[in-house]
């Protein structure tokens, strides 16, 4: 019941709002074209900006130029209010009331033409709502005709719903747990009368300035408790303050005006020194961070503070005085070409740091469908060979229906090379996972690649082990199987040159440490076998680079930052165990019984049950061999302490609770042998086709 009102509520401030200009106010006074539009005058907190006076400043407009041609670099903004930025006349945002249990802040987006408002509800997703029920109404014989609908419906994104209220405004209230608090309390601010606020004065003048925000301080002071940090104890004295506002026009410079009110003349003449003290301090620390980031190798930082500088400037010069009950302090930020070009290195760093996101993400997904691959089949994949041992395709092929890519698996002839007529036509097909973001490559090409140890290859002076890939091998490793650990040894890295994503090739092991990464970056991202991403430096000697590809070298691996030392305890390629390279299985503790590998037939009952026991055997094998690694490991450190006469305290606590983890996992195991056995009961009473 609660809910049908509310939505009568939303559908009654839509039609408040849309007809506020010819009733809300007598003809003799009309809104001031100052005033901003929907916000109430009660408002306790708002922020606007005139996104059209920055899109026609001249020295913005090269950046805006710049911004028009990368339409990605628009989409989030677009996803979230519907029109492109380069479209809004002016944005603004707004607290009914402030408080811990306060509503959650309205969004009103204007724009400068009309919207289409057919794309806006495209591009947001939105459903309208006609009724209690949110259906479309039924039309037909003895039925009403459809009506406007009374608002719409956003089922993603932080606004719950949408109102058009005129061919130039978007109003987006806040959705989920905070949708009928704000919905009612803004239904509230605009049926009061004459009603004023403490920021009544400040809205009424927002429209005119580039930019203004306003906030009524009590409700965010009592916040603190009567606690501050102590580096804020000295300005204490501008805790009396009931409001804050800050508005700024664009010139050739930008002029930002801050006011305090306090309650009398008294409080705002101690505080006004107070508060240019307090710009002093701000500028210093701006200063400070700016020279910081202009001295950083990331992008964005260095974009960045050219801009900071100029902020810094501008506060250490601002002029502050006491003005009858309100403290004033004004200052001017140079906004030249220079801070332009700033804008527009900041909005490419931007850009980049967008791609790099994209470029850690798209490895993450690959690590995710190698687990998942794992959990299917108790291996790693590997490239795909024919009768003969020919090479035929690669293993990112075979990764494809864990990449939601089932449809494009199954158009490939897997008993032919990638270069087939068949197989050649798929190469245009490569998904989206595979391709790096901004780096030049021809139509198929992918820089995610293995290692790859090469037939009848030489065995490498000084480094022990192999690859996860082998060429012959037909039967990828186990997870559990990979003694140098998954979070020790890299899967995938994004390298330097491309290769035709279908084609089994890969970078090979050993020798000079392959190109990594496109030419001039220091680092690259590369992808751990345990599904993390980092990013992996470049310049990395050979004697540190490859041991951080082997599988099983054994060795004991310095940080990375640390380049002079050297993988120690390594030991000499003849010394180390390797499982059998047909099909890796991990030895079994001895304190534990033997389990089978799953042995379930290829037609379950339930692919997905046995989907989800095999990923519980993998990881409890997995848990088993580490156990028995650290009880091992254990022994050992014992013996040389006992022998050295020091205490042993501590390596009993290991002990404890490597004892208490193969317990644990002898009631997993027994679990797991059990949920095995039912399966293949059921698989046995399944009506055999």
């Amino acid at each position: 019941m609660f809910r049908i009102r509310l939505r009568a509520a939303v559908a009654f401030v839509a039609g408040l709002i849309v007809s506020a200009p010819a009733s809300a106010q007598p003809a003799e006074r009309p809104v001031p074209p100052a005033a901003l539009p929907v916000v109430p005058p009660t408002a306790t907190a708002f922020v606007t900006l005139k996104v059209a006076d920055l899109v026609m400043h001249p020295d913005l407009k090269p950046v805006l130029a710049q911004l028009a041609k990368q339409p990605d670099a628009l989409a989030g903004v677009s996803e979230l209010i519907g029109v492109s930025p380069l479209e809004l006349d002016r944005v603004t945002l707004f607290w009914p009331r402030l408080g811990r249990d306060g509503p959650d802040p309205v969004l009103v987006a204007t724009t400068v033409e009309p919207f289409n408002e057919a794309r806006v509800l495209k591009a947001l997703q939105a459903r309208p709502v006609f009724g209690a029920d949110e259906r479309f109404p039924a039309t037909g014989p003895g039925r009403r005709e459809a009506s406007e609908p009374l608002f719409h419906r956003l089922d993603r994104g932080p606004f719950a719903t949408l109102l058009l209220t005129d061919e130039r405004t978007l109003v987006f209230l806040p959705g989920r747990g905070a949708a009928d608090v704000t919905a009612l309390a803004f239904l509230n601010a605009h049926l009061k009368k004459g009603a004023k606020g403490p920021l009544t004065a400040a809205l009424a003048t927002a429209g005119a300035h580039t930019f203004a925000a306003g906030v009524y301080l009590p409700p965010l002071f009592r916040e603190f408790d009567g606690w501050i940090e102590p580096e804020l104890a000295p300005y204490t004295a501008l805790l009396g303050a009931r409001t804050a506002v800050v508005t700024g026009d664009l010139g050739r410079g930008a002029k930002l005006n801050l006011a305090l009110t306090f309650d009398d003349a008294a409080a705002a003449k101690r505080a006004a020194p107070v508060l240019e003290e307090g710009l002093a301090s701000v500028a210093v620390g701006a200063e400070k961070m700016a020279g910081t980031m202009r001295d950083s190798r990331r992008p964005l930082d260095k974009a960045a503070a050219p801009l900071l500088s100029a902020f810094a400037a501008g506060m250490k010069a601002a002029g502050v005085k006491a003005d009858g009950a309100t403290a004033v302090a004004v200052a001017e930020v140079d906004f030249g070409s220079a801070t332009a070009k700033a804008l527009g290195d900041l909005l490419q760093a931007v850009q980049s740091r967008r791609a790099a996101e994209q470029r850690m993400q798209n490895l993450k997904l690959i690590g995710l469908a190698l687990h998942n691959y794992y959990g299917s089949n108790l291996r790693l994949p590997t490239n795909v060979y024919g009768p003969k041992g020919e090479l035929l395709l690669s293993w990112r092929v075979q990764l494809l229906p864990y990449l939601e890519q089932d449809a494009l698996y199954r158009q490939f002839k897997l008993d032919e090379p990638w270069d087939s007529e068949n197989n050649r036509k798929l190469i245009e097909k490569m998904p989206k996972v595979f391709q790096a973001p901004d780096r030049k490559h021809t139509q198929g090409e992918t820089f995610y690649q293995g290692f790859v140890q090469r037939e009848n290859a030489a065995p490498l002076k000084g480094i022990a082990g192999r690859p996860w890939l082998k060429d012959g091998e037909k039967q990828g490793w186990s997870l559990a199987a990979i003694p140098d650990g998954t979070s020790n040894t890299l899967a995938v890295v994004e390298a330097g040159e491309g290769v035709v994503w279908t084609k089994p090739d890969d970078l090979p092991f050993g020798g000079a440490v392959p190109a990594l990464g496109e030419k001039g970056w220091d680092r690259t991202p590369a992808l751990l076998f345990d599904g993390s991403v980092f990013l992996l430096p470049t310049t990395l000697r050979p004697e540190m680079f490859w041991p951080r590809v082997t599988i099983d070298g054994g060795e004991v691996l310095p940080d990375l930052e640390n380049e002079r030392r050297v993988p120690f305890v390594q030991r000499p390629a003849s010394d180390v165990k390797r499982p059998a390279t047909t099909q890796a299985e991990p030895p079994k503790p001895a304190s534990t019984k033997e389990l089978e590998p799953l042995p379930l037939p290829k037609k379950v009952v339930e692919r997905g049950t046995r989907e989800s026991l095999a990923v519980k055997v993998a990881a409890l094998q997995a848990q088993e061999r580490a156990a028995v690694l650290l009880k091992e490991a254990t022994a050992r450190l014992r013996e040389r302490l006992e022998k050295s006469g020091a205490p042993i305290v501590e390596i009993e606590r290991v002990e404890a609770v490597y004892v208490e983890a193969l317990a644990r996992l002898e009631a997993v195991r027994r679990e797991l042998t059990a949920a095995v056995e039912a399966l293949k009961a059921a698989q046995k009473k399944a009506p055999q086709k």
